[in-house]
Formats: C-alpha cells, structure tokens, sequence
C-alpha cells in the first residue's frame, strides 16, 4: 500500500485502541449512515479459476502497479496502521492549539480573528466519519492485511464494511489490496479495478488514484474506460504542472493508437504552449495531422520550433531537439500541404547545417541540387573551393532524397528529379521499396504513366513488395498507356486472390470494352451487380444513386423494372424485338437531347469558375455525351481507328456513384450490341443530314472543343488529347475541312497552354505541310518552341531536323527545276492547287541553321546562314547569326584559321551592329550588348568593358552625365527591354575576377541592388 493509501486510511478510519475517544453516535447519524441491503456481495459475482492473465504484468511491476511481495505491503500497511492511532488525538490537539494562540494574541493587543459566519457548507458522506462499528472493522482489517498477512479474512471484513456503509473509500481501497494479493491472474486485476474505481469515485479529487486506474484500464485492454480515468484525473487538477501535463500526454498517445485522432491531436495542442520547442511532442503531432490528411494544421507548430533551433550554428544534442528524422517529418508535412518550393529549401538547408556546413549559403544560388550529388562534376566550382569539406559532409539520407525528387516532379524538373532517383535505386530494395512506391505515386499524379511504370515494375521483382494496390496501380498505367493486355493480365492476378474485388473487376469490364469484348465487359458489370446485391450493406454506401434519370436506360435490363406509364419500355435481355429497338433510339435521342439542353444551361458557369460544382458537373455530362458520340461504331468505320479512340469513362470526373457508372457502362455495351445486331444509325445518315440524336454535328463538335479546352484548363492535358484525337479519327468531322483544321488548332493551343512541346510538334508538322513555303509557319514554329529547356531539345530534335531538310530540298527541287533525292512530296490546298514558290526563301534557311547551330554543327549552320544572307544580306538577325556561327566554329578543338574566323564574325556582327543601331536607341543598346557578349566570350574583357559601359549609359537607371547623352540620341530606352542588369552582373563579374572588388561594388548598389 502506497503512501497516498495509508493518507486516506487516515483520513477515514480509527484504531481500536483510541476508539474510545469517540463520541458514540447518536440515532439519527447512525440513520443517516445507514446500511446498504441491497448490497450485493462482490465475491458472487466473480468465478474465481487459476487462468492466467494474460496482460504485462511486468509492466504494471515496474510502474508500481502491481505487486507480489507481500513484505511490501507489510511495511506501508504498518505505517497506515501506526498513523491511524494518532488521528483521533492529533485532530484534538491542534484544535487547542489554535484556540490558545489566538487567545495569546489577544492578550497581547491583537485582534481576535473574526469566524466565518458560513457554515461548513454541503459535506459529502464520503467524508463523514465513520460509525465506531465500521471504525472497529477497518481496525481489524488493517491488522489482518498488514501485521498478520490474512488477506482472505482481511477481504471478508473489508466486504462487510462495503456491504455496512459503501461511502468508506479505505474500505474499496482494501478490498482492491486483496484482491491484488491474490496473484496476476486477469480475474483478480479486474476485481481490484472494480474496487479502486469505487474508490475513486468516491474521491474524485485524487489524481493519482484516477492515473493509477488509467494504467490498469490500459494493461486490460479497457480503452475506453483508460481514457475516462485519465480525464477524471485531468479534471482533478494536479497542482504540480508537470502530472498534470504526463495525463493529457498519456490520454493523447491512448487516443492516437486506437483512431481517437481529433481528440489526440486536441491532447497534444494543449501541451504545445508549455513545451513549444519540444520535437518529441511534435511527431507525435505530426502523426496525427497526417492521419487525418490536414498536415496544414501541425506545420506552424514545425516552423516555430525549426525557427528556434536553426538559429544556432550547429545541432542542439539532447532529448527532444530537432534531429534528422524531425526534418525529415517536417519536410513530409511540406509536401502533403503541396509547398513544393519550401520543402526543397527546407531539405537543402536542413541537410546542410546537420552537416555542419550552415555558413555555405552559396548553394542557394543554384536552381539544382549539384550540391548532393555523389561525383564532383557539377559540384566543383569557384565559390565551393572556399572551403574544402569531406565527403560526407555532402551526404544526403535516401529518405530525404526522395523527397527532394518528389518535390522537383511536383515543379516539373523530371531530369533534376531522375538524378536523385537514379541514385536512391542503387540501394537495396528491401530498404526502398516504400520510397519507390512513393516516387511512382508522384510520377501518376502528373500524369507520367510510363515513368510511374518503369518503378511499379522494378517493386514487383521484390517480393514482400508485391501486394493488391502494386498490381492494380501496375494494371492502371497500362491501361492509361493503351497496353490492354498486360493491364488485363494484373487485374486478373488481382483476381485470383481476391475473386470478389470491386475495383480489380470493374477495370477488368473497361478493359474487354476498350478491346470491343463487348459481351465479355458485359457480363463482367453483370457479375458486379449481383456482387453488390449480396452485400447490401455496401451498396447502401457504394451504389446509392444520386438522380432518376441517369440509369433510366439500365433499369429495365438489370433489374428488370417497368418503366412508368409516360415513358417507353428498355430492353428486358439483350436479344429485343425490332420494336423495342426502334422505342429504345427514340428514348436515346430524346434523352441526348435533354443533356444537351443541360449544359447549355451550366456552360455559363466555365467562363466564372472552374472549380464551381456546376462546372464539374458541366464535364461529367459532357464525358458522358462524348462517351456515347465515340462508342458508335458507325461513326468509326475503320476498326483501327476505332481501337485507338478515347474511353472516358475511365477517367471523367467521378460525380456520380459506383453503381451509376455500372449503369453508364452496360448503356454503352448494350447500345453497342443492339447496334450490331439491329442497327442503330448509319455514317451515311449523319454525313448526309448533318444530325446525330437529333443534335447538330455542329453542336457536337463545338462540344469536343470546349470540353478538351476545358481539361486542359484544369490540367488534365492528356485527356484532353485523348478527346481531340477522337475528334480527329471519326469521318463525320474529318470530311469537313474547316472542322479539321480547327481540330489541329485546338490541339496545337492545348500543347502551347500545357507547355507541352513534344505534342506541339504533330499539328506544327500539319502546318508545314497544309501551308507549304509560307513564312508564317517557319514563324509559329520558332516562336512555340522560342525558351525553355524541354523546347530547347526538341527544336534540334532529329525528327524536326530531318523533316525540314526535306522542305529544303523541295524548295531546291522546285527552284531548280530538277529532282532531288529526299525531298518532301508538294502538297495541295483546299482548293486542289499547290503553292510553288518563285524564289528562294531566306527564312527557311535561317530556321535550319539555328538548328545547326543548336547542335553545334558550325560549318553546316554557316553554309544555310550564308545563303540566307546572299538572299538577303541587310538583315541583322541573319548577320548576328553568321557572325555568331564564325566565333563558336574558331573556339573549336579542331578548327583551322581560328583568327581569321574571328575577324570573319566580327565583320559580320558589326555589320550587325550599324544596321540595328539605325533603327534606335534600344536597338543600339542590343547590338552593343551582344558585341561585349562576343568579346567576353573570347576572354577579351578589356573590350568587353567598354561595351558594358556604352550599354550602361544607354539605360535609364544610368547617371546624370549617361542621361543627357541619351537625350543627344533623341530618346530613352524602353526600361521593359533595357540590357542594363545584364550588363551589370556581366561587368561585376569580370571585376571581381580581377581583383577590382571597389568598382565591382559600386557597380551592384547602382544597378543590381534593390
């Protein structure tokens, strides 16, 4: 018995021996205390068996729970004894002393402390002092648990209190001791809960009695009852901070590992003011945040404490400090909250101050993460020789590399991204199989199936690794990349471990419907219909529908309903009369019709906001409506064609419930199959009516525009290629010139919109071809693919660079008047003539060398620059070019007459310079600028200087003397296309590597500095 115990034992009851010093209590207290009759014997209730228990009572040991030694119990039960006589008296003697001490201040002059008038107030029975009966009892009790070791006797006698007057808290206390003492079977720690919770009832106030309760609950597996006792305790209001902080802590971790989460992360938000720094506390955050998917709520948490800790110059060492797995954690939240962009500053300067290398803020320069590689090819450089480190200082942990890579997917930098993962996949897989699964994840998420593909398939050569998701996702990205069969092998190894999987079996039906299986994908949604029937439970929750009219057409096949009495009958089974199918195309058009009423009623809402649930629910009709138009097979009388056609239903906006898909699917089947079997409508009829459901191929067409601007607009590029590829394959829109033509614009505007240069290429190849030597093609084309890295590549692509080489040699074919082998094939207009140009075009010429140059093949660019210029040699870009081609050719290893090449390009890029100078000042300001650029490249940079100079005093932000030469040149350069930054930072730097630092200086506050 603890020493709190022995305290309450005090409290509640007396020794025999002083049990004379009570006042016999009179009839009414006695009436008041009572007995309990009703009381039923705690002893009955229990069968008592030698089962074992099968809790920690290790555990419960070492907290001081729980214990066997009965010598133990001995000592404090002696010393709950010996204080018990001396409770009477002592109550006694202090109330005489308070009497003569106030007494003696009066005597002395002192004023007489004034009583309080209000009474004792309410009492509750639990403090009563007990009946001189009840006193002898837990007298005997205590001398038969304590001294003498009868704790069977002890238990009787502590029962027969109970059954006398309930409100003893000793007597509960008692009884839960003995029951204690009977061993570590579960029986008995049950029983002495139930004791010690009547107890603490009966004391609410005391919080350890509730903690103590609390760790029992838990090592019974009494979850529930664990968190009651903790906020019993709580509300008990320790007075020392640090108890009552352990109780929230403890209710928090209870909360958190039995799913509790909001109550958890609640627990947890208390502690944070009075420990805020504390990292243990906010994992434990953290966990919870992330489990409840609003990781936005733990991160001021995270950055306060990062804040306070990445002030010192080195890693704090303790408990609870900020460590690699906190970064770690804290660089998750970032990514969950999608802050892309702070988390890779977050992980880069993190990694490096636990590396002790805080002060190289240098690294923070580079747009990459040069400064974790694991070679020195692109670390090496002038700044990072300052300080010479080891190679471990530039070590950065697998977990948060990946991350780094996740976050530069996330912004679109897949090579920097590739790099890490490149590095992270020479590890074993048993360590990164988790992180690779992560890495395909984020690769889907963008839409980068075929990458996403390249790590699900190295996963499911690990086996622990291979699981349920693994295949399904693996059957996902080939079925996005159009690989039916390999799709269709993982979702029947899904199967075969899961023959009732809902998901596995509805891709499984998309799949055979995609490869025209029509009567294979129908029975397959069949299938998944009665599965859901048999399990109303999830149907309830799956396959509630949310409107009447969406599966109007499915009803009388699946569940084989009537239709109301205004409406027509639908198929009761597949093979239907020729009437039914004529009632069913009336029932489809008038249908198709009303949607299309419908989105003219939401189209509005695009043009407001695209996320509005109008616009969502806008392309889930109009996903719907195209569905329909490209599973018609007469509209796709070419089967090739028509298995390459877009399959939305796999991908539109999902709206509607699983079982209103289903019901979307077995209308297409069905329609399909009716189709086949009695005919539906035919390509003739629609070319020849312009009609399709009663609706214009006008509207339709506008609908396949509008609905792939609009997926583009919400980043789904992809689908909506898918859609105008669609558009593209049927004849119904092809055989129409303009609509063909539209649909390669509408192309061509998606790929410009998604920066997509690699699908820019199709409809710029459309152009070339459709609009033959007209220099407007060569113009868009160098403008779409004008910056950029991904641009800068497929410019010199060889395809790009091959098929103009054939326009070339058409050109020279057509101009000579003599074939040419490899020449491009003329094409013919709208009109069945061909454009034949009459002279050579100079454009044409130049657009071939930039891709020369591009691939630095100097002496190829020279040679079409050359013609470019004799066709036309007063034009600067074309004198630029050659003179640049000149000075690039003569830094080459192997060039002849490097010096003469030099003055060839410096002739060509002075003439350059007057002919752009005469056009005005900004122009001036360019060519002077590229002339330094030239000179600063060939390491002349004394030229180069002075050139810098002129462009500086050219730039509005010059000084007073540079201003009024301005004015003598008649005008100011436009600040939009002023040079001068460049100048600048290109001048610094040449100060700065000649050891000038004054000048660099006073060069980056005049035009550098903010």
């Amino acid at each position: 018995m603890d020493e709190n115990e022995a305290d309450t034992l005090l409290d509640s009851s007396v020794d025999d021996v002083n049990s004379s010093t009570v006042e016999p209590m009179d009839e009414e207290v006695q009436y008041l205390n009572g007995y309990i009759n009703d009381f039923v014997d705690e002893s009955g209730r229990f069968d008592y068996n030698d089962e074992a228990f099968v809790g920690d009572t290790d555990a419960l040991n070492t907290a001081g729970l729980w214990s066997d030694e009965e010598s133990e119990q001995a000592e404090s039960e002696e010393e709950a004894s010996s204080t018990l006589d001396k409770t009477s008296t002592q109550k006694d003697s202090e109330a005489d002393d308070n009497e003569w001490e106030e007494d003696l201040k009066a005597a002395v002059g002192f004023r007489r402390a004034k009583k309080s008038s209000r009474g004792r107030g309410r009492v509750s029975r639990a403090d009563m002092l007990p009946s001189v009966e009840v006193q002898q009892l837990l007298s005997l009790a205590n001398r038969l648990f304590a001294q003498e070791g009868n704790f069977a006797e002890a238990q009787k006698i502590a029962e027969e209190i109970v059954r006398i007057d309930n409100n003893v808290i000793a007597a509960w206390k008692m009884l839960g001791e003995c029951h204690r003492q009977r061993g570590n079977e579960k029986v008995n720690i049950e029983k002495c809960l139930i004791a010690w919770m009547a107890a603490a009832h009966l004391k609410p106030k005391d919080h350890e009695l509730w903690a103590t309760c609390a760790h029992l609950s838990e090592s019974l597996e009494f979850w529930d009852q664990a968190d009651y006792c903790y906020s019993r305790g709580i509300l008990a209001k320790p007075t020392k901070e640090s108890l009552l902080n352990e109780y929230i802590f403890n209710r928090s971790i209870l909360n958190k590992d039995h799913g509790s989460l909001k109550k958890a992360a609640e627990g947890f938000r208390q502690l944070l003011p009075s420990s805020p720094f504390d990292v243990s506390l906010l994992k434990h955050l953290a966990e919870v945040y992330i489990r409840i998917r609003t990781p936005g709520e733990a991160l001021n948490a995270f950055e306060t404490s990062w804040a306070h800790y990445y002030q010192y110059p080195v890693p704090p060492v303790g408990k609870g400090v900020f460590d690699l797995p906190a970064l770690n954690l804290y660089a998750e939240l970032l990514l969950l909250d999608h802050q892309w962009s702070n988390a890779i500053q977050l992980i880069n300067r993190g990694v490096r101050w636990f590396r002790g290398r805080k002060s190289e803020v240098h690294w923070d320069d580079y747009d990459d993460d040069r400064e974790w590689d694991i070679d020195e090819r692109r670390r090496k450089f002038d700044a990072s020789s300052l300080q010479e480190n080891s190679e471990e200082t530039y070590h950065l942990p697998y977990l948060l590399r990946a991350k780094l890579g996740i976050a530069r997917i996330k912004i679109g930098e897949l090579e920097e991204a590739a790099h890490h993962f490149s590095i992270i996949k020479t590890l074993p897989l048993e360590y990164i199989s988790v992180v690779l699964n992560n890495i395909a994840k984020a690769y889907m998420e963008i839409e980068r199936l075929d990458l996403a593909l390249e790590y699900y398939i190295l996963l499911s050569g690990h086996g622990p690794a291979q699981n349920i998701q693994l295949w399904f996702d693996m059957g996902l990205c080939y079925l996005e990349l159009k690989e039916f069969e390999h799709a269709q092998q993982c979702m029947e190894a899904i199967l075969l471990v899961d023959n009732n999987n809902i998901n596995a079996l509805v891709k499984l039906a998309e799949i055979n419907e995609l490869q025209d299986n029509r009567d294979a994908a129908l029975a397959i949604v069949t299938s998944i219909i009665e599965l859901q029937k048999a399990t109303p439970e999830n149907e309830k929750g799956t396959m509630e529908l949310t409107g009447r009219e969406s599966d109007l057409g499915s009803r009388l096949l699946i569940n084989k309903q009537r239709l109301p009495q205004d409406g027509w009958e639908k198929r009761a089974q597949i093979s239907r009369s020729r009437e039914e199918a004529r009632q069913y195309k009336i029932w489809k058009t008038e249908h198709t019709q009303r949607r299309f009423e419908k989105l003219g009623a939401l189209f509005e809402n695009l043009q407001v906001d695209s996320t509005s649930f109008e616009t969502l629910l806008w392309m889930n009709i109009a996903s719907e409506l195209i569905d329909e138009f490209v599973n018609t097979k007469a509209l796709y009388p070419n089967e090739r064609k028509a298995r390459s056609k877009t399959n939305l239903l796999t991908r539109h906006v999902r709206i509607h419930s699983l079982k209103e898909q289903l019901m979307n699917m077995i209308n297409r089947l069905n329609d399909s199959i009716t189709h086949s079997k009695w005919g539906d409508v035919g390509l003739e009829t629609v070319l020849h009516t312009k009609m399709f459901r009663d609706v214009s191929i006008d509207a339709w067409f506008q609908l396949f525009v509008q609905y792939a601007l609009q997926e583009v607009k919400s980043g789904t590029v992809k689908q909506a290629y898918e859609v105008l590829k669609a558009g593209m394959a049927t004849p119904v829109f092809e055989q129409d010139p303009l609509k063909r033509q539209n649909l390669r614009w509408c192309m061509l505007a998606c790929a410009i919109h998604a920066r997509d240069s690699q699908t820019a290429l199709g409809p710029l190849r459309w152009t070339f071809t459709s609009f033959q030597f007209r220099q407007d093609t060569y113009r868009l084309f160098s403008g779409i693919l004008s910056s950029g890295y991904e641009c800068s590549r497929t410019f010199v692509d060889s395809a790009n660079q091959k098929f103009l080489l054939r326009l070339v040699k058409l050109m020279d074919q057509l101009m000579s008047k003599s074939s040419v082998p490899g020449a491009a094939t003329l094409s013919k207009n709208e009109d069945g003539l061909a454009t034949v140009p009459t002279s050579y075009d100079p454009i044409l010429f130049l657009l071939y060398g930039h891709i020369m140059a591009r691939s630095r093949s100097w002496i190829p660019a020279i040679n079409y620059y050359s013609r470019a210029y004799v066709m036309n040699p007063d034009c600067p870009m074309t004198n630029l070019s050659i003179g640049l081609a000149y000075i690039h050719r003569a830094m080459q290893r192997l060039s002849d007459n490097r010096h003469y090449q030099i003055l060839q390009g410096f002739t060509f890029l002075y003439h350059y310079y007057d002919l752009r100078s005469k056009i005005g000042i900004g122009e001036k300001q360019e060519a002077l600028y590229n002339l330094a650029k030239a000179y600063h490249f060939l390491g002349l940079e004394h030229h180069a200087v002075q050139y810098y100079e002129k462009v500086l005093e050219l730039s509005p932000m010059g000084t007073v003397n540079d201003l009024t030469v301005q004015q003598k040149e008649g005008s100011r350069v436009n600040p939009t296309y002023d040079f001068a930054y460049e100048a600048a930072y290109n001048i610094r730097l040449i100060y700065i590597s000649s050891g000038n630092l004054n000048l660099a200086f006073e060069v980056t506050k005049q035009y550098l500095a903010l």
